[in-house]
């Protein structure tokens, strides 16, 4: 067995950083060949040195995408690796001591899986704003905070809820047969479109693999202060609905004019709920208030986004 670690980085020399420190310190698995896979999706920064500096501490390869968008960068990455099985994650995360093991002891222990996960745990740089705590609690999948509990779990299509790319291990078999949609996944702008990981699990779940979540491979998903306002979340939200609005696989279906006059009343409306309790409730209202609203406005620009087919 040989496992392949794929991360892929944007200008974030000093993330990046931080995460091969703890790679550094998490205990190596026995007996199994491994390498770290650094793509690098075109950065300015100081992104190379970094990796330059970690070279003789860790089996580090580092490999070039040019085009903008972790889909790309992900495909890059997967091509690259040598590895039986895909340990992905992400350029501000931080993995514990026992992180590479328990995935080999789970790879070893359930050799018929196809996908694993484990919980990502949000940490906030500074001192987050008072309305943090209920953002976690109604939202946390905006800061890709996961956790399915304490005892492993089958996973297949019929849970609600999938592992994130933060923290999560694919075997390659199935991987390679199921690439990332490159029209989905974080890329430079304003937009947040996600849900690439997702996407790649749903469709190899749809054909009957399953996977087990790990309780014992936790990470720690570090979250700068400009993700920690109010403008972040209706971005997340707004590129969330633009895929739930979407079949992007399908060709544009024509004449959606009366279907987007009514996106566009109901965002309105939307809208303005949300800036009513924006100012005079509580976060238990105005944040369930904002990601509705932000939704609306999200969807309304899915239908007349290209690329993006609308939903019949």
């Amino acid at each position: 067995m040989k496992l392949s670690i794929v991360i892929c980085t944007w200008n974030r020399a000093q993330s990046l950083s931080r995460l091969l420190g703890s790679l550094t310190q998490a205990e190596p698995p026995l007996g199994t060949d491994w390498e770290i896979i650094v793509v690098n999706n075109n950065c300015t920064d100081d992104t190379n040195i970094i990796v330059e500096q970690f070279s003789k501490r860790l089996p580090l390869k580092r490999v070039f995408e040019p085009k903008p968008g972790l889909s790309h960068a992900r495909n890059t990455g997967m091509d690259a690796a040598s590895g039986d099985y895909l340990l992905w994650t992400d350029d501000d995360v931080t993995v514990g001591h026992n992180w590479l093991k328990a995935y080999q002891s789970a790879f070893e222990s359930w050799p018929e899986a196809s996908v694993f996960g484990g919980p990502i745990i949000p940490r906030f740089e500074g001192s987050p704003p008072d309305w943090m705590e209920a953002a976690l609690h109604h939202m946390p999948f905006a800061y890709s905070g996961i956790d399915f509990g304490d005892t492993h779990l089958m996973l297949d299509s019929s849970l609600a809820g999938l592992p994130f790319g933060a923290n999560m291990a694919l075997r390659v078999l199935e991987q390679r047969q199921f690439r990332y949609d490159t029209r989905l996944g974080r890329r430079p702008g304003p937009t947040i479109i996600g849900f690439e990981e997702t996407d790649v699990l749903k469709r190899i779940f749809a054909t009957g693999k399953t996977g087990w979540w790990l309780p014992d491979t936790a990470v720690e998903h570090w979250i700068p202060r400009s993700r920690q306002t109010v403008d972040y979340l209706r971005a997340y939200f707004h590129g969330m609905a633009q895929v739930l609005a979407s079949t992007i696989l399908q060709p544009r279906r024509p004449n959606n004019n009366h279907k987007g006059a009514r996106a566009f009343i109901k965002a309105v409306k939307l809208e303005a709920i949300f800036r009513y309790h924006r100012s005079l409730s509580s976060p238990e209202k105005w944040l369930p208030a904002l990601q509705s609203s932000s939704l609306a406005w999200g969807k309304l620009t899915g239908l007349h986004t290209p690329g993006f087919a609308p939903k019949p």
